[in-house]
């Protein structure tokens, strides 16, 4: 196993939260943004959702960019300064036109 990505909806209350875990060793390659974009594409087009969050520390660079690869914006904060992103249904169906 490489690592874990999902889905979680009872992280925070009303919302479905992103989230994925790489191995070390297989960090940088793509697949933490391969899974994200995978999940995201099921949450809008089969689950029918309006919006998806995830969320990471300030510190992890890798996570920040992640998101922002997938088309996710950072919108706020947690109140111990890690960041909170978001995209909509709309932002993501005209990403991918």
């Amino acid at each position: 196993m490489i690592g874990w990505c999902g889905l979680d909806g009872e992280a925070e209350i009303g919302k479905t939260v992103l989230f994925n875990m790489i191995d070390e060793k297989y960090r940088n390659q793509g697949y933490a943004t391969q899974c994200a974009m995978e999940l995201i594409n099921y949450v809008f087009e089969e689950m029918e959702y309006d919006i998806i969050y995830g969320g990471c520390a300030k510190s992890n660079v890798e996570s920040y960019r992640v998101m922002q690869k997938v088309g996710m914006v950072q919108n706020s904060f947690y109140e111990n300064g890690d960041y909170i992103f978001s995209i909509d249904r709309e932002a993501f169906l005209n990403s991918k036109s």
